[in-house]
């Protein structure tokens, strides 16, 4: 009787712990996972120069801007943004844009500033905030329009 109570007890925790481990990973992902644009003009990578392109609406903008809204990183572009300044006049802009932070962990979001190198050392001259989820796989990040032109958001491979 008392091994009838053990392993009736054994079986009731491996149900537990299954049902638990089961929980996390059918956790649906966050809507911004599955319904984004793409991010992936070769000249937003960080070591592209020498060009005037904005990710901004209002002006003359980058060929795969399409407005404020969830974006993904893909290739031939890179695959997220930098979390350090490339360097003004990097990823085919003026002033680049560059995470200023640590992007979130799996299943995560964070709402981090992104930073605009104006040059003479001034690496985070201006800024904005930006939502960024982590989807396992990749990221997605919630842009808005860049303050000005010449602004990009860039992208490397890390």
């Amino acid at each position: 009787s008392n091994v009838k109570v053990l392993i009736t007890f054994n079986v009731v925790i491996l149900t537990v712990a299954y049902l638990a481990f089961a929980a996390t990973i059918s956790d649906p992902l966050p809507q911004q996972c599955s319904r984004y644009r793409i991010l992936n003009d070769t000249s937003r990578n960080t070591h592209h120069e020498n060009h005037a392109y904005c990710d901004n609406s209002d002006y003359p903008y980058s060929p795969d801007w399409r407005g404020p809204g969830w974006y993904r990183i893909t290739f031939p572009a890179g695959l997220q943004m930098p979390t350090q300044s490339p360097g003004v006049y990097h990823c085919s802009t003026g002033q680049p844009g560059w995470l200023n932070g640590t992007h979130p962990q799996p299943g995560k979001n964070a709402t981090l500033p992104v930073c605009f190198d104006i040059g003479a050392g001034t690496t985070c001259g201006i800024q904005v905030k930006v939502n960024v989820t982590n989807c396992g796989e990749y990221y997605v990040y919630q842009l808005p329009n860049t303050p000005t032109c010449a602004q990009r958001y860039c992208a490397y491979v890390p």
